[in-house]
């Protein structure tokens, strides 16, 4: 595999790693809401419909106590802070990708080497040099950098912000087997993958249910105590 195809597939992992984020962020805090709004009907609820025991009281405390040490953790995760570091690292990689296309293009180019090379070896003469570089289209290929030097900063790049996990990389897998064009894909999913990628969607579903059920949970098995 390319670089350039290194470099696609890894943008578009990073991509589905600030997707999962946003969507974490945004779920995070609708449970916030959903709680908090819970806590405040469970109280009118008690002081109003139905005088609460010790037991009552305690477990509400108890429900209130989870939910401001919940919102504070949440806070300390910094979803949209890391997404926006993932953004801009997807992004640089945009332009990245775009360099090593450039060069792989580039006639004469092999793998792992600089297209510049070829026409710089020792006994070539200059006036020759001169003559190739104004015959590829006005291209001036000179001046592109060399695969190895984009390689490189390629992997600074890496460095701004966190990597991607396995699951954003068979959601990148998956997508781009959706809506690109498949014959230009040089990677694809395989049926365990798409099984993997289904299960996941179908957890974080099942999970965040079961975090939404939890007050309710809470306030109905209260009640039958």
């Amino acid at each position: 595999m390319t670089l350039s195809d290194n470099i696609w597939w890894t943008r578009k992992a990073r991509i589905q790693t600030e997707k999962r984020l946003l969507s974490n962020s945004f779920q995070a805090q609708i449970l916030l809401l959903w709680y908090s709004f819970f806590s405040v009907f469970a109280a009118i609820y008690y002081l109003q419909v139905e005088r609460p025991d010790a037991l009552v009281n305690v477990g509400w405390i108890a429900f209130s106590i989870l939910t401001l040490t919940v919102s504070g953790f949440i806070n300390g995760l910094s979803f949209k802070e890391r997404a926006a570091l993932v953004k801009e690292c997807y992004e640089t990689l945009n332009g990245i990708y775009i360099q090593a296309r450039i060069v792989e293009k580039a006639p004469g180019f092999s793998r792992g080497q600089n297209p510049e090379s070829d026409r710089m070896k020792p006994g070539c003469p200059e006036g020759a040099q001169t003559t190739q570089d104004e015959s590829e289209d006005g291209r001036e290929t000179a001046n592109h950098k060399s695969i190895e030097s984009i390689g490189r900063e390629f992997q600074q790049v890496l460095k701004v912000c966190e990597n991607h996990t396995d699951s954003d990389f068979r959601a990148a897998l998956c997508e781009a087997h959706l809506t690109e064009p498949r014959e230009r894909l040089t990677k694809h999913p395989t049926q365990y993958t798409w099984l993997v990628f289904w299960l996941e969607r179908l957890a974080r579903v099942v999970l965040f249910s079961l975090y939404v059920l939890l007050p309710v949970g809470i306030f109905v098995g209260i009640g039958l105590l």
